[in-house]
């Protein structure tokens, strides 16, 4: 009899026993799979943390500061050795999520001082910048800039200039924007007029931009004037290197070199301007174009007028509406190598009337 109790008793205990692991592999499971979540996430944030918006080899030095000290490069020198010109300077990093670092790139080109870098991880920028330090802006993935009011950048660097690079550049027209394409219009060209010109020289280019007023203190960050706020990039004055930077105008000029500015650029895209691809005007302007590709342009390629100067070499020019190279006035030009084909009117026209 006492056996038998005993067997019942055991068989609860079992029983209840039982029912509790289910409980607990139940409650196991259940916290296995929050775990597994949180890896999961704090993986995803590793992998944007470490390979999208910077190296891990300067992670640490990230965390402790929002800008750090490096050598020429990337390489981790001393202090003394740290730049071009023998002084620190830092590198400060643009994230528009907001991990520790600035969200716009106009306030890291605020604070950034000469020879200064600005590191921007990757995403979409509304933002008009004024560039008037010799900083360097490079990208860290797919970086596009955007505007629909003004130009998007506007380079005034003094001395040995700024260096842009890496970056896709869109200069939006306000009026044809759709919202449903992020702000990029696929149709943006349809409202203009298709019929060809009979000449290189439209209305439009023969209008000469108007200086902006600016107060004598200022240091290109003056107002600019309506007519000046049609392109991608505006060199105002100083100079400027552009390098594999994919850009398109929908209401102006892509580029566009304002007298005694000098400008260089190395393996661009240049499309679907209204008006010329690139455009350098009046005397003391120079411009370097090597081994860009420049096409869809309403008006020609490259533009280069009014006794300014130009080296272009290796550049691929196509499919422009006007002439692939139109010089005008100018007793300065050396063009080497380039590749000219598709455009309506010639392919390389020099011509003083």
């Amino acid at each position: 009899m006492q056996k038998f109790l005993l067997g019942q008793m055991d068989s609860g205990l079992v029983h209840q026993l039982s029912s509790r692991l289910k409980d607990l592999e139940y409650d196991n499971f259940r916290l296995e799979r929050k775990l597994q979540e949180t890896l999961s996430r704090q993986w995803r944030i590793e992998t944007i943390f470490s390979n999208y918006l910077f190296t891990a080899a300067i992670r640490e030095k990230y965390e402790q500061s929002r800008y750090y000290c490096q050598g020429e490069e990337g390489s981790a020198n001393s202090s003394r050795d740290c730049t071009r010109t023998g002084k620190t300077y830092f590198v400060h990093f643009v994230d528009y999520l907001g991990s520790n670092a600035f969200r716009r790139i106009q306030d890291a080109l605020d604070i950034a001082n000469d020879f200064d870098k600005v590191v921007v991880a990757p995403g979409v920028y509304n933002e008009a910048l004024i560039i008037n330090k010799q900083v360097i802006l490079i990208s860290n993935g797919y970086v596009e800039i955007r505007s629909g009011q003004s130009n998007v950048i506007t380079c005034c660097a003094p001395n040995e200039g700024c260096l842009i690079k890496g970056f896709v550049i869109r200069r939006l027209d306000s009026n044809k924007i759709d919202p449903t394409s992020c702000g990029v219009n696929g149709a943006a060209t349809s409202g203009l007029n298709t019929e060809k010109s009979l000449t290189n020289v439209s209305e439009r280019d023969m209008r000469e931009p108007r200086r902006p007023q600016e107060d004598e203190g200022s240091k290109g960050g003056g107002r600019v004037h309506t007519s000046e706020n049609k392109f991608g990039i505006y060199v105002k004055e100083g100079r400027a290197t552009v390098e594999e930077c994919d850009m398109l105008s929908e209401c102006g000029t892509v580029v566009f070199c304002n007298p005694r500015s000098h400008t260089k650029l190395v393996r661009n895209v240049i499309c679907g301007s209204v008006g010329s691809g690139v455009m350098v005007t009046g005397k003391g302007a120079r411009i370097l174009a090597e081994d860009n590709h420049i096409f869809g342009s309403t008006g020609c390629g490259i533009d280069v007028r009014n006794n300014a100067s130009c080296t272009l070499v290796k550049n691929r020019i196509h499919n422009c509406d006007k002439s692939g190279i139109y010089v005008l006035m100018t007793n300065d030009a050396r063009i080497f190598r380039n590749e000219i084909w598709e455009n309506h009117f010639s392919g390389i026209e020099v011509t003083n009337a």
